[in-house]
């Protein structure tokens, strides 16, 4: 994460948000995983305007190039 031109209150912010992402990430289910990357494909392609954050919307027109399909389930973790 860069923080750098960031006021405190945004860096602490990002880090909450990305914390809880992560942790949510690792729950969700094979199917919420496909719609997730099959959502974010589509909001890249249709040419979606109004990004608040450019290096975001960045971010994820270069994750979509990742295949869609769920990451392999993690030792111990079962995906309903």
């Amino acid at each position: 994460m860069t923080t750098s031109d960031l006021e405190d209150h945004d860096i602490a912010m990002e880090l909450l948000l990305l914390c809880l992402g992560q942790a949510l990430w690792g729950r969700l289910s094979t199917n919420e995983l496909r719609a997730y990357w099959s959502l974010l494909e589509q909001e890249t392609s249709d040419g979606i305007t109004g990004e608040i954050d450019e290096q975001t919307l960045e971010e994820k027109r270069a994750s979509t190039g990742r295949p869609l399909v769920p990451p392999r389930p993690r030792p111990g973790v079962t995906r309903s």
